[in-house]
């Protein structure tokens, strides 16, 4: 069953576990955001199309955000490894096969 009004052992509100400072901060009280499951849907959504701006279109860092597993400074490195890892992988693919190769 869902529970609009469920509340996480990390304190995460409602059918979409938002924090308490988000709710607030996008102009809720805690206690109108858990009654009102339109809210926490519309909101949730409203934040995780933020987070997919901030991050570049990536579904993945910007989920890792929404789950508070990822802060600015951490997306700079993170993004920044898969950019090399893409230029590994098109280099590996640029270069002509080895003599043991063929």
């Amino acid at each position: 069953t869902y529970d609009p009004s469920a509340v996480s052992p990390k304190g995460a509100l409602g059918l979409t576990q938002m924090m308490p400072f988000l709710v607030r901060y996008y102009g809720f009280t805690t206690e109108e955001f858990v009654q009102c499951v339109p809210c926490q849907i519309r909101l949730a959504a409203y934040h995780f199309t933020t987070l997919l701006k901030r991050y570049g279109g990536r579904h993945d860092l910007a989920l890792l955000a929404y789950n508070g597993n990822l802060k600015p400074s951490q997306a700079h490195y993170v993004l920044k490894i898969h950019k090399v890892i893409h230029v590994a992988q098109t280099k590996e693919l640029r270069r002509p096969p080895s003599a043991r190769q063929i």
